[in-house]
């Protein structure tokens, strides 16, 4: 019996990614630049005025370490970042779905195709051999999102 993060580790080791454990709580800017409804937003206030938001792993929780990073002239991009945990949306039913964000910053679009292509029959084959059933992945464009699905797409 294997636990999940010995399975994680197996799919994710066949590509260089940087984990990244994102805070869980954005300020109410942050989520604005991605153009969050309020409504879309489960808001925490614990005396804070604004109050805080409640992101979890997604896109404005994995912008906030960059917000005050600095790149050192070593970097080396394309930079390729992976993050697992839950994300918060009242558009889902309890307000949470267990997902992984995987953020990729300056990638040609040729490039960036192959690279996912590869990342895609890496994670095929490594879910073969963990599941019997005919258990595989499947490439969706933003367009084909299901609303509750469609706040993670960046494009």
């Amino acid at each position: 019996m294997q636990t999940t993060d010995e399975m994680e580790k197996k799919i994710f080791d066949a590509i260089n990614v940087i984990r990244l454990d994102p805070p869980r709580f954005a300020r109410p800017a942050v989520t604005e630049a991605f153009n969050f409804s309020e409504n879309e937003i489960v808001r925490f206030h614990e005396g804070q005025n604004p109050p805080m938001h409640l992101v979890g792993i997604t896109p404005p929780g994995l912008l906030l370490p960059f917000v005050s990073m600095k790149f050192g002239t070593t970097t080396t991009f394309p930079l390729l970042f992976l993050s697992k945990g839950a994300g918060y949306s009242r558009n889902f039913r309890g307000w949470q779905q267990q997902f992984i964000s995987i953020l990729i910053m300056d990638h040609k679009l040729s490039s960036l195709h192959s690279s996912l292509n590869a990342f895609r029959l890496s994670l095929d084959h490594s879910l073969s051999k963990l599941f019997s059933k005919n258990a595989s992945t499947t490439s969706l464009s933003p367009h084909e999102l299901q609303s509750y699905e469609s706040a993670a797409a960046t494009t």
